[in-house]
């Protein structure tokens, strides 16, 4: 516990470097939302079901939705400290469309939306906290958007390889594939011509 509380503060920081919280504020925060551990392979979200806010601080998780043909098609990465939400199914309150699953055991808390609320109405810091990861995750939403459009495929797999390396040893290729709107053949020349260039 002492650990996640460490992460938790660690991720505060980062976020709000200019506002000094607590240990005893932190605490009461951490004291309102559950502990989630999650093994490789278990959903933080499965489709049809309704999202909790899971603040990953630990680990690597992939969404998922399927296509009108039934493929899967990768949606997202996230890598701890991250927040991992269906936004739509969150906060409309409607069944995900969405999977969430963890690509490594993974560690974090658990909010619902009368938690995140509560904190939001009694705790300042928790909604400066809660506003700088909206706004961070906003932006991550908007590049992937826009890199989709603007970014040729070798390029966001170089993107996505210098955010974060650590994840193409948890992701599958063709999880990886899915993810950057192209083939798996198409991501191994990708990935060849990447290395011969270094």
């Amino acid at each position: 516990m002492m650990e996640l509380k460490q992460l938790f503060a660690g991720f505060m920081n980062r976020l709000l470097p200019q506002m000094v919280v607590t240990d005893e504020r932190i605490v009461c925060m951490l004291e309102a939302m559950d502990v989630v551990c999650l093994a490789k392979g278990e959903f933080v979200l499965k489709q049809g079901r309704m999202s909790n806010y899971y603040l990953l601080l630990d680990g690597y998780m992939r969404g998922y939705t399927h296509d009108e043909n039934g493929a899967e098609v990768t949606t997202n990465f996230f890598a701890g400290p991250r927040a991992v939400l269906d936004a739509t199914s969150f906060f409309g309150r409607q069944p995900s469309r969405e999977n969430i699953v963890a690509l490594t055991e993974c560690r974090g808390y658990l909010l619902t939306l009368d938690v995140l609320n509560k904190l939001f109405h009694e705790m300042p810091e928790f909604r400066e906290f809660g506003r700088a990861i909206l706004v961070r995750e906003l932006v991550i939403a908007q590049e992937q958007k826009l890199a989709h459009i603007n970014l040729s495929a070798e390029d966001r797999y170089r993107q996505l390889v210098e955010r974060d390396a650590g994840l193409m040893q948890h992701a599958q290729l063709r999880h990886i594939a899915s993810f950057l709107g192209v083939t798996d053949t198409s991501l191994s020349r990708i990935r060849r011509e990447v290395a011969n260039k270094k």
